[in-house]
């Protein structure tokens, strides 16, 4: 019958939060470690940790510089008990005195209790061995579980503050990224045209944010492409080869980072840039250090109408609620080129309006004159100060 290994079940590894392979150092248990080898008399004592399928020693005494206790079979009933597991001669146990491991290495005894954090998760083992058979006292076993349990309790100590720090660090990201919204929002709500505001904009998520590089490329309808129009680049930065190549280059749909976020609309993060062979700038990034990197799209009404790209020189794992809210970024910068795209409009129109030699007058419903353009002053004589407001029947005096 085959003998499960600790990765085997599930609930070994079922754990959320911090990794406890990183906040646990071996220098915290060396002094329980310790303890338990006198305790239980026994030459070899430590405490291993099983996490993502992975055995780890974090205290060890007695132990072979290249030894690798978890390996031994033993682990596989240890932390599935509810209690301390005792092997007294491996030798003549049926469970393991046939298993080539057992066999033919020099231990005879093991005893391991399981490690269980306050939440229910094992993470472990206890354990002592020795190269000879032996039955530990009741005392012993006692002082075992006594052990185990201080060990549990600085696991759940260094567990929690692990966490409050995590909980923190994302308080002050929150807190980061609350600002620099807001600061975009303000900068949106004060400039009066685009190029006014894209560069502050990259400014904005580049130093508040921890990015290098900020690109904004914009749709051009004439030739249905992507065309850098604004960038901008942390003083310190070695990216000037890849900013100004970037400023010469034109994205089709679906062509590099820009061309893939222009055609499916959806945010895009890349772990390392220079590894990334849809990023057509592969190569420069990895030469000027350039490594993660993330775009999303700036869509007004329905209609993708830029991408803004980031570069950063180190590697970063995606991150949702970054993406989420640049996101919700690139719409307000869409409702405000959607809107500056109005207005542009509704100018050109006046000035047609307002250079042509036809007479074009605008009223209300109720016939009152609300616009008066060169023409009809030309035509009626009448000066704009003279009509505005007043009803349109007054170009047209009733007949004698």
């Amino acid at each position: 019958m085959k003998l499960p290994r600790p990765e085997e079940d599930a609930g070994l590894n079922a754990r959320h939060g911090p990794a406890i392979v990183n906040i646990l150092s071996e220098e915290t248990f060396d002094d329980l470690t310790r303890l338990a080898a006198q305790l239980c008399s026994a030459p070899i004592a430590f405490i291993h940790v099983t996490e993502n399928n992975q055995h780890y020693i974090k205290s060890g005494i007695g132990l072979e510089p290249q030894a690798n206790p978890p390996d031994l079979p033993f682990f596989s009933h240890a932390v599935l008990q509810s209690d301390v597991f005792i092997v007294s001669d491996v030798s003549i146990d049926p469970r393991f005195s046939t298993d080539p491991r057992v066999r033919s290495g020099p231990l005879r005894f093991y005893a391991g209790v399981p490690l269980m954090t306050d939440r229910g998760e094992i993470v472990g083992t206890l354990s002592v061995m020795g190269p000879s058979p032996k039955v530990l006292h009741p005392d012993q076993i006692e002082s075992l579980r006594t052990a185990a349990r201080q060990v549990t309790c600085r696991f759940n100590l260094r567990i929690q503050l692990a966490e409050l720090k995590q909980r923190t660090h994302e308080g002050k990201l929150f807190r980061e990224r609350l600002a620099a919204e807001h600061a975009i929002t303000q900068v949106l709500a004060q400039s009066k045209t685009l190029s006014d505001a894209v560069p502050k904009i990259l400014r904005i998520v580049c130093e508040n944010l921890g990015w290098t590089i900020g690109i904004f490329w914009r749709v051009s309808d004439q030739v249905s492409a992507l065309t850098c129009v604004e960038t901008w680049q942390a003083p310190s930065a070695n990216g000037s080869d890849f900013e100004a190549s970037s400023r010469e280059m034109i994205f089709e749909p679906n062509e590099g980072l820009p061309g893939q976020v222009w055609s499916h609309g959806e945010p895009t993060w890349i772990i390392d840039a220079a590894e990334e062979p849809l990023l057509a700038r592969a190569s420069l990034a990895a030469k000027e250090g350039l490594h993660g990197a993330f775009a999303f799209p700036v869509r007004g009404q329905n209609k993708i109408l830029g991408v803004m790209e980031f570069f950063c020189s180190g590697r970063k794992k995606p991150d949702d609620s970054l993406l989420e809210m640049m996101s919700n970024v690139g719409s307000q910068i869409g409702q405000f080129m959607t809107r500056k795209q109005a207005e542009e409009t509704l100018v050109q129109w006046a000035a047609i309006v307002e250079s042509s030699e036809d007479a074009i007058i605008g009223k209300t419903l109720d016939g009152i004159i609300t616009s008066w353009n060169s023409g009809a002053e030309k035509i009626f004589g009448y000066s704009s100060e003279e009509v505005l407001d007043q009803p349109i029947s007054i170009l047209f005096p009733p007949s004698a």
